[in-house]
């Protein structure tokens, strides 16, 4: 997870789709400009070019109109991220709001032998930070023996690694301050 900025303002289909009794979020460029806010990468485990794509709602937003209209709560997201997050994760860090540092606060460990395996420790320990982390791990590494399985898949999406760059080892990255390294 690293820091993205958001374009501004709002798409203005939001505003209309929102008026409507079963108005739709995913409406007029809203999709383009998340993929280029999102750089095409899911917003949680980085893959570039998911083969599915979701419009993920950052703060589930439960039947509230407010939260699932709002620019600024609609994230991109792979289907295996959005299923692993759906409502369990609330209070996560936010990596489109600068303040908090999710390439500063959190370290990724990557061990590619003798299977591919994630470790993130918290270079900040609070609530959001360990909530960030659990559920990075639960994208990662799997939380079922059918998600370990299909989680495989992402070792070569670790943060900044990129795929065929396993057991890479880097200190905080200037643009980012994201820090990762091999075991």
């Amino acid at each position: 997870m690293v820091y993205l900025e958001r374009s501004q303002p709002a798409p203005a289909c939001l505003a209309v789709e929102k008026a409507k009794a079963n108005g739709d979020y995913k409406c007029g460029d809203v999709l383009e400009r998340l993929s280029n806010d999102f750089r095409d990468k899911c917003y949680l485990c980085e893959y570039k070019g998911p083969t599915t794509i979701n419009v993920e709602h950052f703060v589930p937003h439960e039947g509230d109109k407010a939260l699932k209209f709002d620019w600024n709560n609609l994230f991109l997201a792979c289907d295996h991220c959005n299923k692993t997050k759906r409502a369990g994760y609330k209070g996560i860090l936010n990596c489109t709001d600068k303040n908090d540092r999710v390439d500063a606060d959190l370290e990724y460990r990557f061990e590619p032998f003798p299977s591919p395996r994630i470790e993130i420790r918290l270079v900040v320990d609070n609530d959001r930070t360990r909530t960030t982390r659990d559920l990075l791990l639960a994208v990662y590494n799997g939380t079922t023996k059918l998600k370990c399985y299909g989680s495989r898949y992402f070792g070569g999406s670790v943060p900044h690694t990129g795929r065929g760059n396993r057991g890479t080892s880097r200190q905080p990255d200037s643009a980012h301050g994201q820090r990762i390294l091999a075991l």
